[in-house]
């Protein structure tokens, strides 16, 4: 650590200044002081972001994953290149060195068996399934374009026992499963199947470029019509669970649960999307992490008990603890609940959750707001190397570290701030202290381009 000692001496003086180093704020808390300081001796430093660098400088990092049924790997904004690089990396070194062989990402549960065949060898190309991932342009890059590329050359060249399985966890884009539901229809029950053609299940309504433009549909419906539509999406779960055993006999358990599960994901989207329009942000919120909870443990539950997870989603998502969210021109959002605080209740130490962090960017197309002297970003910064990962289990167990760490700081995120308490929030934290725009593939930049 030491390669990097005056940097970060350098760079907390720059803290402290009231003016000089660009810093127009009060200096740092005599707690944040402390913690700098202990992070500086304890940050374990990664050489690189790029994938296939090596594991040499990992080790470390798999001694904080230890035996670990699901690792959580945030970021902090979802057009992070540096921080989808790295993730990609960490992705390496899991599957290869630690046996993790499922990887869920925040996309729609329905969409996510169409990108699992593709990994496990299925026809078609990588570029195709990224573009048809419904309502989240965001994952159409070309960083994640090569991270499921190196998914499908693992799995070419592995036993099936390590094959890597994708997961989608989220419940925001229901129309992929309801043309999946009606596809295991037409196959277990045609009468049924063309019964619920002819009602309002949604169809139209779900289908998207982005899940925000379903809750304004939503808004625009007749409060009757939001309630048929809920009666309906009801009676397909109910169907299905009147009917389980005859549908099993005529396909298999399996087809039967993943076709279920998609009936429950569809209902659990209708009632979020309820919910941004009647309740509020934070009840709406409070719906989805939920519904991306009982994904995640139904994978599990789906592969046995051997099965080990890596979830990528945002820092607002994996987080173990509530927090407080303040976004630009909304009221502050108090005790959201994110999903990891609800799997963590059903797994306890079987998981670990990374929070990521970045001081600076580069980004041409929009302008980001710039990294306060009071936010976790900046103590991170003033440690002093550019990228590294510092374990919150490992800090002392009181004084000032302790209380820094205990005490509610504010992160930056995609679009607003948290208020969150770092010790409780992650088990540990990486930073990037430089971020870039990720590369949208062509048709990403068509379908981004439609939205603004």
């Amino acid at each position: 650590m030491k390669s990097f000692r005056i940097q970060a001496i350098i760079t907390s003086l720059c803290l402290l200044l009231l003016t000089g180093c660009g810093s127009e704020t009060a200096s740092v808390s005599p707690s944040a002081k402390a913690f700098i300081d202990w992070a500086e001796d304890n940050a374990i430093v990664f050489k690189t972001t790029e994938p296939g660098s090596g594991f040499d400088d990992l080790v470390k990092f798999g001694a904080i994953v230890g035996d670990a049924q699901v690792v959580c790997l945030g970021e902090s904004r979802h057009d992070a290149h540096e921080q989808f690089r790295l993730k990609h990396r960490l992705i390496e070194y899991l599957v290869i060195e630690k046996g993790f062989t499922l990887f869920a990402l925040e996309e729609g549960l329905p969409y996510g068996e169409k990108v699992n065949q593709y990994i496990l060898g299925g026809e078609g190309s990588a570029e195709d399934i990224l573009s048809g991932m419904g309502a989240w342009y965001i994952w159409d890059t070309e960083e994640v374009l090569v991270l499921l590329k190196w998914m499908r050359k693992h799995n070419d060249s592995v036993t099936e026992d390590k094959k890597v399985r994708f997961c989608g966890i989220d419940i925001v884009d229901p129309f992929p499963g309801l043309v999946n539901i009606l596809g295991y229809l037409d196959v277990v029950d045609s009468r049924y199947a063309s019964t619920m053609r002819n009602k309002q299940i949604g169809m139209e309504l779900f289908r998207a470029s982005f899940w925000s433009e379903i809750i304004e549909r939503y808004r625009s419906l007749p409060p009757a019509e939001v309630d048929v539509l809920a009666l309906n999406i009801s009676e397909i779960v109910e169907q299905f669970e009147n009917s389980k055993e005859s549908y099993i006999t005529k396909t298999s358990l399996d087809d039967y649960m993943l076709a279920y599960r998609q009936t429950v994901t569809v209902q659990q989207a209708n009632e979020m999307f309820t919910t941004f329009i009647r309740g509020t942000f934070t009840e709406a919120g409070d719906v989805r992490e939920r519904g991306t909870t009982d994904n995640i443990l139904w994978h599990l539950n789906r592969h046995g008990d051997n099965a080990k997870m890596i979830v990528w989603a945002h820092n607002f998502h994996v987080s173990r603890d509530a927090f407080d969210l303040n976004i630009p021109n909304r009221p502050v959002s108090e005790g959201m609940i994110p999903m990891a605080h609800y799997v963590a209740a059903e797994l306890g130490d079987n998981l670990v959750s990374f929070g990521f962090s970045f001081y600076e960017d580069s980004y041409e197309e929009i302008e980001l707001p710039p990294t306060e002297d009071d936010m976790v970003d900046a103590a991170l910064n003033a440690v002093g190397a550019e990228t590294f990962a510092i374990d919150f289990r490992k800090a002392p167990t009181s004084g000032l570290v302790h209380d820094w760490l205990n005490e509610k700081q504010k992160l930056r995120g995609q679009g607003g701030v948290a208020h969150l308490i770092p010790s409780k929030s992650f088990d540990a934290m990486i930073f990037t202290r430089h971020i870039t725009k990720s590369i949208m593939t062509p048709r990403a930049r068509t379908r981004f381009e439609a939205m603004r």
